[in-house]
């Protein structure tokens, strides 16, 4: 469909920070039809001991969130919950789908485990505009491609 802007939300215990809703709501404003949430299905912490099945639990529910929250907003809104590391969930999905850019939510750097792992980098390797956002800010602290 030409004119449609599809967005691609990857993020997990930060989606429902401010930070990200705020830089939703202004891309939503800014004509951003319809926006994909992927949530990795992430354990708890890594100090936990899990099955999986917990980690894909609160992938869900967060993912229902979001969609819902998005949804309220004005766009068409779906999602999935994908594979544990986010660089692998968002390269098996961007094989299958088209979108125009990919906000990474994530912690701040100092507390990130995906900016550690390189994440970030691994995901602007695929070649789409990404837009980092930092959750743990007072305010946003969104880093697209044209800021650096």
């Amino acid at each position: 469909m030409p004119g449609v802007h599809t967005l691609l939300v990857v993020g997990n215990e930060t989606l429902g920070s401010p930070a990200l809703l705020e830089l939703l709501r202004a891309r939503v404003a800014s004509g951003t039809d319809s926006i994909y949430v992927l949530v990795p299905a992430t354990g708890p912490s890594l100090h936990s001991v899990h099955d999986g099945s917990e980690g894909f639990a609160v992938a869900m529910d967060r993912l229902e969130r979001t969609v819902t929250h998005i949804e309220g907003l004005g766009a068409h809104a779906a999602g999935e919950v994908g594979d544990e590391h986010p660089e692998v969930a968002v390269s098996e999905l961007v094989g299958t789908r088209r979108f125009d850019e990919i906000v990474l939510s994530t912690h701040a750097s100092g507390s990130s485990n995906w900016l550690r792992r390189g994440v970030r980098e691994k995901v602007e390797a695929l070649g789409i505009p990404v837009t980092h956002v930092s959750a743990d800010t007072p305010s946003a602290h969104i880093v697209s491609p044209e800021s650096g």
